[in-house]
């Protein structure tokens, strides 16, 4: 599993334009040759850092984002038919409010359960 882990880092390495790594001294020429390429190299270097770094985050920050996001909409559907059961049970029909309200504890179970099993793996 290591292996096929590795390759695939290493295929994305390869397809991902990286700015040029140059040593110190290559630097250090390029800056003795032409001022201005220098900078423009070191500005590219400073972007290719900020961008690897955003990149690195995003991939830790996002997921969290998706899965606060899914579970303030799912606890806007079970207040919604929380609502709905309540407008049933207000027009004398409690066979109708006694499912949806069974069906919306059963939702807000789910969404809490959910949450906590996640956090305490």
């Amino acid at each position: 599993m290591l292996d096929i882990r590795n390759d695939v880092q290493h295929i994305k390495n390869e397809l991902h334009l990286h700015a040029a790594h140059y040593s110190v001294q290559d630097l250090r020429e390029l800056r003795e040759l032409d001022v201005r390429a220098y900078e423009m190299q070191l500005r590219l270097i400073e972007r290719q850092y900020e961008h690897d770094l955003a990149m690195d985050r995003a991939l830790v920050e996002r997921p969290g984002k998706f899965a606060t996001r899914g579970q303030y909409l799912a606890l806007l559907v079970v207040l919604s038919v929380l609502a709905l059961a309540a407008y049933a049970l207000h027009e004398h029909e409690p066979w109708l409010s006694g499912v949806l309200g069974a069906i919306d504890l059963i939702g807000l179970a789910a969404i809490f359960n959910s949450s906590a099993s996640k956090r305490h793996p």
